[in-house]
Order: C-alpha cells, then structure tokens, then sequence
C-alpha cells in the first residue's frame, strides 16, 4: 500500500495531540464577514485571557475566506496584518 505524508499502516493506531504547552484555536469559514471574523478573534483572546498556564495560542484557520459577506477585501487584509503581526501562532489552510 501507498503511504503518503507519513500515514500509518493500517495497524498503527495514532492518537492526536496537541503540545502541552499549546493551546489551538480552529475558525471555520469566514466567507467575508470581517465582523463575525472580529468578534471570533475577540472572544478567543478573552477566552485565552481565562488561563494562566502560559499556553501558546495558535490559531488555525480553515478557509473559505472569501464570497458570501460584503467585506471579503477587509477580511483577506486583516488576515494579512495578522498573520505579520504574529505570524508564528497564526495557521491558514
């Protein structure tokens, strides 16, 4: 059989894990609501705020930037600010 991107056999059972230090954030499609977008960052950062762990917060988002909403030029901008202003705990797919 074809193993690609390292996949396990059949038989090797893998169980995913987030580092202990880590903390992950995944955001679903935004479809250029740059408002809904903005209130998700917020409640994430309040939220991340409730923890005095230390954990890193990465955040993934998963795409569809873009159609739908009226703001996807304000989106894909302030994606990209993001992601220059913290690129290392930022994750777009």
């Amino acid at each position: 059989m074809l193993r690609l991107f390292g996949q396990p056999k059949e038989t090797e059972k893998v169980s995913p894990s987030v580092a202990s230090d880590t903390r992950i954030y995944a955001i679903g499609g935004i479809h250029g609501c740059r408002d809904l977008m903005i209130r998700m960052l917020d409640t994430i950062q309040n939220d991340a705020r409730r923890f005095d762990d230390a954990r890193v917060v990465k955040i993934v988002f998963l795409g569809d930037y873009i159609d739908r909403g009226d703001e996807s030029s304000k989106v894909l901008k302030s994606l990209h600010k993001l992601s220059s202003d913290v690129s290392e705990n930022v994750l777009f797919l």
